[in-house]
């Protein structure tokens, strides 16, 4: 069972690519996914997943399967040892912006039959992912997390300055 979502950002693909490489910044943005290390092609790393609205964590295994900067992402999570589902992030330049191809595909036995019982609430957990990112690029590109500058450093800095001697 494989599910698609697509949509488009003014963004530039590079800018994409970066916050989707960086598997770290997964805990700030994404509504279920925590990875414990950084993306390297055909490297295993530990994963956490959030089921059930969260009250229910599986840690489990991701390896990365696609790493083409900056065009593809992808990994193939296992559970106990049985691959049970593939995700890649596919990124097309397209005018300004970015088109941003999200797939999810269950694999093997385990997998469809997890798909089977998602199957209804899939897409509105693609959707919700895909709005989680878009929220967060966008928060990126107007420097609203990591991305402050030292004057905007400065300037906040003599704000409480000014602030803590009047008052």
């Amino acid at each position: 069972m494989k599910e698609e979502t697509t949509f488009t950002l003014n963004i530039s693909p590079l800018r994409v690519w970066t916050c989707l490489s960086d598997l770290h910044a997964f805990a700030i943005w994404h509504p279920s996914y925590r990875f414990e290390d950084s993306a390297a092609l055909h490297r295993g790393m530990g994963l956490s997943f959030a089921l059930f609205k969260g009250e229910y964590r599986i840690n489990t295994t991701a390896t990365i399967t696609r790493h083409e900067k900056p065009r593809v992402i992808g990994w193939s999570i296992a559970v106990r040892g049985l691959e049970v589902l593939d995700e890649q992030y596919e990124l097309e330049a397209s005018g300004l912006g970015t088109q941003i191809r999200h797939t999810l595909e269950f694999n093997g036995f385990l997998g469809r039959l997890l798909g089977r019982l998602l199957r209804r609430g899939l897409r509105q957990t693609l959707h919700l992912q895909d709005r989680a990112f878009v929220k967060f690029l966008k928060k990126e590109a107007q420097g609203g997390l990591s991305g402050i500058n030292r004057h905007r450093r400065r300037a906040q800095s003599a704000r409480a300055a000014r602030k803590a001697t009047h008052g």
